[in-house]
């Protein structure tokens, strides 16, 4: 199967760079197994407790920006920053 390349514009691609560092620089809210709110947290912290077994991708996460409490799993970029491996962010 071949895929074609998708061709952004130039106001494309600043949305989605925006996008990539608001979500690395927003400080989250995550609400434990028990509905705690827990926070504030920085990309970095979110890391540890996903490799740790404290969030998953069913987590409800606040930031900056969301009206509500959103499951993890819905907030795209996020998860993936999350899942990244920390040498890794860097390149992002």
């Amino acid at each position: 199967m071949n895929r074609n390349p998708i061709i952004l514009t130039l106001n494309q691609k600043s949305q989605i760079d925006y996008i990539k560092t608001a979500i690395k620089e927003n400080i989250w809210y995550y609400r434990d197994r028990l509905n705690i709110s827990r926070g504030p947290c920085d990309i970095y912290l979110l890391r540890k407790c996903w490799i740790n077994g404290i969030i998953d991708q069913n987590t409800l996460i606040w930031g900056i920006g969301l009206d509500d409490w959103v499951p993890l799993r819905n907030i795209r970029n996020l998860i993936i920053l999350i899942r990244i491996p920390e040498g890794k962010l860097y390149l992002l």
